[in-house]
This record gives structure tokens, C-alpha cells and sequence, in this order.
């Protein structure tokens, strides 16, 4: 046991005045006569006695109350076992996500959870610098900061739209601490404050650091509520096309326990009803719906999604927003062949032939696809060409001259690829397809068992990358690079009848067409508030550095973004914007439109309850499970840091004595 305030202890010298009252009685006593004490004198034999053994007992208990009371005074406590150092760190987590705006024991869970934060900083040794958490993960939160200030931090809390995981806030909690000087580093004390989703911590996985103490504080609901919600949406065809129907999938969750019937969903593009469905869902099921559109020209489009659920209701909206495009531009420089014609005749697609002696290289820029086939000469300019175009995302489809392989390996070795070996004759089947890449996505609704695979007989041994087939021996027949911002579908044989039957085999179909529409700046149909975003938009100005912005209701906002030739990437969007539909512009002209939505994590309302968060706390050292309740929250983290304090033990001694000293006074004749 420590003192707070030993000096203090001077004060038990105050013990002597009750003794020295007691020794010296300066009553003076009067003289009764009677004509007879023989009687008395007995009695005041047995008086005397007994007050002398009351008055020694009221003594002591005067003297005991006395001693507790100094020794309340000098604040008493057992020292805490935690390891403090000069320069204390804490990091306190507060889950600002929507799931947090649902009511509480009081008022609402994120009210509950400022003010359990400003009790838990307030309980904190005074010397304590702290950082401010929440879903943010704005660069504010990256420094530490006073008690004053961090209480300054929380009053400015408020929902945030993205939603993060357990781990995510832990990397962002050692990011910070990694920082620090290791001189000052004692041991980190981290509080998490949340009602701790089970999408959220999956599985209840907690990592266990040596270098600090984690602290969870759970929230208790009002009510634990079920919810529908909408969890995403897609096309069938991965392009648009004016005048031709388009299916919308949908997809629905039910998270509560018990059925619901009676649901309808709503869809809208740029504000018009397109269609209406009624649905029921089971009990922790989903189901997938569809309506078909038909978009009359090219153009940008805003779609909405709306159900109509109960509470929770920031989850019953969806949007996305989607680009009917022009065709998709392809170049074939080389060799004309009727295969291409056939390969692209659909509407999709728009195809030019041209000689490399021809070429006009200004205008590489305007095509998404370039097909070198069976080139026999590698001019500067083209070449030079070619980067540009992979720089603005544009891909290559690269077909070798099997009579000139010093052209093919300059091209590679353009590319950064390595240069193939000699030409080999004779004839070998493909082996093994990679059915998980890119090219084959969507492709098929069943991988086939057994197909019937092509056959070369004359081939160039590629170097491997991505190998998209590969030959018996081993050696991939078609590769696919990345470089730049770009890819290239590199081909180990050209298209002619006697190199084989690859050209003409069935699966070369969905190889080049992917090609193709994967050569289109991405562009999802939304994005996940608070997360990176990667959709890209052409510019409606290439030759100006004029940033895109996003229309909001608060203003134009900037996103961080990045030019990739003539299209830009917004590289992410601030977790502040709120659900919706936003026109991008450039210099006030529209070129798209960014579509936000909250995680569907989010909507997942099963929570992991005080049990289980005890139960996982007394199987890890370094983790604590704290008890929310308003009373003794502060002296639960009070103790932990500052040791256990006695005063009010000793305080509440000292009046017990003081009660039995009256009631001896009182009762004791």
C-alpha cells in the first residue's frame, strides 16, 4: 500500500488529545451526605469499574476513527501493476459507423460512446498524450494529443459513412505508434469503444501485440433489431448497348431471425420508374432479382435501387451509375485477315486495318485495342506510340512472324519482357487453360471437364508471366503482360492453317474479346464509402492538367486523382461524402458520374455480446473487457493505471467508529 499524500501522516499526532482527556478527568466532583452509605459503598465499588472499562473502549474507538480519517486524508492505494514510464501513450477507438446511431441504454450509441470516452480520458494520468480514432481515418488522427485537446476531438464526432474492420483499426493504431521515439515508447494502452458488430470482428480474432494493452468497451442496445437490406447490383452483359435490353441483377439480404413478406423494391434511372417487384425473404437468406432496362442512346445514367423496410433506414437506398458507350475501337496493324472481321463483327466493336508503312501515329490515341499481326519491322515512332497507348490504358494484342523472330524479341524486349527461344516444329496440344484469369471472367456458368483443347505445330517458347495456355512441355502458348497501365496478349504462333488450329478453336473467341472490353477505362457501377475507388473517366479536356471534380451538395469537391493518358482515376473518395450520385465534371462539363454507397458489412446487425468479449479477454493477457456502466467506469480505469484507491475505505472506517462511539455514549448506562 502507497500514499498519494504521506506528508499528510503528521496529523496522527492529533491521536494524543483524546488520550490525554481521557487520563486527566478535570470534572469536579460534588459531596453527597447520607445518613447511611454502607449500602453505596458497594456500589461504587461496581461503578467504578465498569466506567472504566466503557470509557477505555470509547477511547479506542475515538482513536480508531481518528487514525482512518488522517490516513483517508493521506489517499491510500495499491500500486498498479502496470509498467509506467515517463511518457504514456493511449490510443481510444470510437465507432462512429451508422450501426452506432441506433438507440442505446440512454440515447444513442454514439452519444453513449463520447461520453464514456471523455469519463475514460478524464480517469487517464494527467501525463497521458492520446490519439482520437474513429472511422475517419483522417490525418488528424494520426497524432496524439493532450486530455484538454482529445476531449476537444470527441465533441466533433459525428456518423461516419465507412465502415471498417477490427484489424483496419488496429493498423491504424500501430501506424501511429510506430512513430514514436522507442526511447519514450512504454506500453501502448488501447481502448476500443463500439458495439462491436460480428461483420466487424470477424470471428472475434483479435491480434495479441507484446508492446501494448487493449481495453474493449462494449455498448448495450435498446433493442436488437432484424434488417433488409440491399447488397449489390450488377449487369449480365458487361456492355451497353443503345437499343438493346439490359438485365439489372440485384441482390437482397434478410439478417434477422424471422421471415419477411410483403417487401417491394423500386427502380429508378435518372429519376424515371423503370420497374417494381414484390419479394418476401426467409430468415438468414437472400435472393437475387431482376429488371430489365433498355437505354435509348449513349450517354451517363443514375440508377436507384429503394426498398421499403423498416428501421434500420440508411441501408434501404442503393445507387450505381453506369456509361452507354461508343464502340469499342480496334486497330489491326499488319496482315488483313478475315478471322479479325468475324472475331468483331458485333455492333460492339468498330475495326480498322492498316499497313506500318501507313500509319498515322497521332491518331493511335483514339482506339482502345491494337493488334500487331505478324509484324515484320518495329519503326521508333511506333514503338514510341505503343507506350503512349498502354500509358492511357489502352491494351495490345501481340502476333509473332514466325519468319522474322529479331522483330518479335525487339517488340518484347520494348516491352520488358524477355526474348523467346528458336523456332520449334512439331505438333503439340495445350495442356492446361488458366480458367481463373481475367479473360475467362463470366465466361462460362461450368468450367468444362474434358475439353478439346487446340493443337500448334509450329511455335515460338514464350517466357512465362501469366501464362494463359500452356503446351504439354510446359511452355505457355499465349501470355499475358502487364506494363504500364495496360496489358498485352502475347501469342507464341500466328493464325495461319498450317502453325495449328488455334486461331480457328472455339476458345480463342472469348480471349480476344476480352481483350477488347477490358481495354475500356474501368468503371465500376459504385463505390464503397470511405474506400479507394479506381473508376476512371476520359477526359473531356487531354491537353489540360484541369483536375476532375464532384458535384456535391456542400460544393465542388476535389478527389485525389491521377491522369492515366486520356483518362483520369479518382484514387479515392473522403468517407464524409454521403450516399448518393455525384456528376463528375471537368472545366464544368460532365464526364461521368460516381455512385456511393455504405459497405454492406454494415448492415449486418448481429453483435458479439459481453460474454464472449469476457470469455476472449480471460484467454489474452493483453486484453481487458471493460464494464460500461457510468459508475465505475472511471475507477475501473482509474485503478488500472493510477493502482486501486483506499481512501473511502478508510473513510467509511472512521464513521463507523464515530456510530459506535455514539451509540456507547447512548445506549452504554
Amino acid at each position: 500500500m502507497n500514499f498519494l499524500y504521506p506528508s499528510f501522516l503528521w496529523a496522527l499526532t492529533a491521536l494524543s488529545i483524546p488520550v490525554i482527556i481521557h487520563l486527566f478527568n478535570f470534572k469536579r466532583y460534588k459531596t453527597v451526605y447520607f445518613s447511611n452509605n454502607r449500602f453505596l459503598q458497594a456500589i461504587q465499588k461496581k461503578s467504578q469499574s465498569f466506567n472504566r472499562l466503557k470509557h477505555w473502549v470509547i477511547l479506542i474507538t475515538r482513536l480508531l476513527a481518528l487514525a482512518l480519517l488522517v490516513f483517508a486524508f493521506t489517499q491510500p492505494f495499491i500500486p498498479s501493476k502496470e509498467d509506467q514510464t515517463q511518457n504514456n501513450f493511449a490510443s481510444v477507438y470510437i465507432d462512429n459507423s451508422l450501426s452506432m446511431t441506433a438507440r442505446g441504454l440512454q440515447s444513442s450509441l454514439l452519444d453513449e460512446a463520447r461520453e464514456k470516452a471523455v469519463q475514460l480520458i478524464e480517469s487517464l494520468p494527467k501525463n497521458f498524450k492520446i490519439q482520437i480514432l474513429t472511422n475517419n481515418f483522417d490525418g488528424k488522427e494520426q497524432r496524439y494529443y493532450s486530455g484538454p485537446e482529445a476531449i476537444e476531438l470527441i465533441d466533433e464526432i459525428k456518423p461516419s459513412y465507412a465502415f471498417r474492420t477490427t484489424s483496419d483499426v488496429h493498423r491504424r493504431m500501430l501506424s501511429s505508434w510506430e512513430n514514436i521515439n522507442q526511447e519514450e515508447k512504454g506500453l501502448l494502452q488501447a481502448f476500443m469503444i463500439s458495439d462491436f458488430q460480428k461483420s466487424q470482428t470477424p470471428g472475434l480474432e483479435i491480434p495479441n501485440f507484446e508492446d501494448w494493452k487493449l481495453n474493449l468497451l462494449r455498448l448495450e442496445r435498446a433493442n436488437e433489431s432484424s434488417n433488409i437490406a440491399i447488397d449489390s447490383v450488377w449487369f449480365e452483359s458487361p456492355v451497353l448497348q443503345p437499343g438493346f435490353d439490359q438485365e439489372v441483377k440485384v441482390r437482397v439480404r434478410n439478417y434477422g431471425s424471422e421471415k419477411m413478406e410483403d417487401l417491394s423494391i423500386n427502380l429508378e434511372v435518372n429519376k424515371e420508374l423503370i420497374g417494381a417487384s414484390e419479394f418476401e425473404l426467409g430468415p438468414k437468406s437472400q435472393k437475387e432479382l431482376a429488371f430489365v432496362i433498355r437505354p435509348k442512346a449513349k450517354g451517363d445514367f443514375k440508377g436507384k435501387l429503394e426498398i421499403e423496410s423498416g428501421e434500420p433506414y440508411f441501408d434501404n437506398t442503393f445507387y450505381f451509375s453506369y456509361q452507354v458507350k461508343d464502340p469499342i475501337n480496334i486497330l489491326v496493324i499488319g496482315e488483313q485477315s478475315d478471322l479479325f472481321q468475324k472475331l468483331y463483327q458485333d455492333s460492339v466493336y468498330s475495326i480498322d486495318f492498316s499497313k506500318i508503312n501507313q500509319l498515322n501515329y497521332g491518331e493511335l490515341n483514339q482506339y482502345n485495342l491494337i493488334v500487331l499481326n505478324q509484324p515484320k519491322s518495329l519503326p521508333s515512332g511506333l514503338n514510341s506510340a505503343l507506350q503512349q497507348h498502354l500509358q492511357a490504358n489502352g491494351n495490345i494484342v501481340l502476333i509473332p512472324n514466325l519468319e522474322d523472330i529479331e522483330v518479335f524479341n525487339s517488340i518484347l524486349q520494348s516491352f520488358n519482357s524477355k526474348p523467346t527461344q528458336a523456332l520449334k516444329e512439331r505438333s503439340t496440344a495445350v495442356s492446361r487453360v488458366v480458367w481463373d484469369d481475367p479473360l475467362f471472367e463470366n465466361v462460362f456458368t461450368e468450367r468444362p471437364k474434358s475439353p478439346q483443347l487446340p493443337r500448334v505445330s509450329r511455335y515460338l517458347p514464350l517466357s512465362t508471366s501469366f501464362p494463359i495456355l500452356v503446351l504439354e512441355d510446359g511452355v505457355p502458348i499465349i501470355n499475358r503482360l502487364a506494363h504500364s497501365n495496360g496489358q498485352i496478349l502475347v501469342f507464341g504462333t500466328d493464325f495461319n492453317k498450317e502453325s495449328g488450329n488455334l486461331a480457328r478453336h472455339p476458345i480463342i473467341v472469348p480471349i480476344m474479346l476480352n481483350i477488347a472490353l477490358y481495354s475500356q477505362p474501368k468503371s465500376p457501377l459504385y463505390n464503397l464509402a470511405g474506400t479507394q475507388s479506381g473508376q476512371q473517366f476520359k477526359r473531356a479536356f487531354v491537353l489540360t492538367d484541369e483536375p476532375v471534380v464532384l458535384n456535391t451538395d456542400n460544393g465542388d469537391l476535389i478527389p485525389p486523382q491521377r491522369n492515366k493518358g486520356v483518362s483520369t482515376e479518382i484514387h479515392s473518395l473522403p468517407s464524409s461524402l454521403k450516399p448518393g450520385t455525384y456528376p463528375v465534371l471537368q472545366k464544368q462539363e460532365l464526364i461521368g458520374n460516381v455512385a456511393v454507397n455504405i459497405n454492406s458489412n454494415e448492415s449486418d446487425w448481429r453483435f458479439w455480446d459481453s460474454g464472449a468479449l469476457s470469455d476472449k479477454a480471460d484467454a489474452n493477457e493483453n486484453l481487458n473487457a471493460l464494464n460500461g456502466s457510468k459508475k465505475n467506469l472511471a475507477s475501473q480505469v482509474s485503478s488500472i493505471y493510477n493502482g486501486y484507491p483506499l481512501w473511502q475505505w478508510f473513510l467509511v472506517g472512521a464513521l463507523l467508529f464515530l456510530c459506535i462511539e455514539t451509540l456507547l455514549l447512548k445506549l452504554w448506562k
